[in-house]
């Protein structure tokens, strides 16, 4: 069947006769930050990749068998940032930029 959409919920669609609500999931965003993973959502942070995917979520909610439409050219940017005695490095992440 078709897996949950929600991030960290490991459900899979196996007819409309089964309960759904109780999709435990993360609604936040995956972090990676110096060498740790974690979601934006709990703050569980963890070093080893394997570890960060098998968190389980953070809230319970309904299922979700479909990707949301999102807004055509709306990009949702990440960023990180680090500081040294003399200088202040900002890294944007973000997909379709133009430069």
């Amino acid at each position: 069947g078709e897996s949950c959409k929600n991030n960290g919920c490991k459900r899979t669609y196996s007819g409309p006769e089964d309960n759904y609500s109780n999709c435990k999931y993360h609604p936040g965003i995956p972090v990676f930050h110096e060498g740790m993973k974690y979601w934006s959502c709990c703050q569980r942070k963890t070093t080893e990749f394997q570890h960060f995917l098998e968190q389980e979520g953070c809230e319970i909610g309904e299922c979700n068998w479909t990707k949301k439409d999102s807004k055509e050219g709306v990009v949702n940017c990440r960023y990180d940032w680090h500081q040294t005695a003399t200088t202040v490095t900002v890294a944007i992440y973000a997909k379709k930029y133009d430069p």
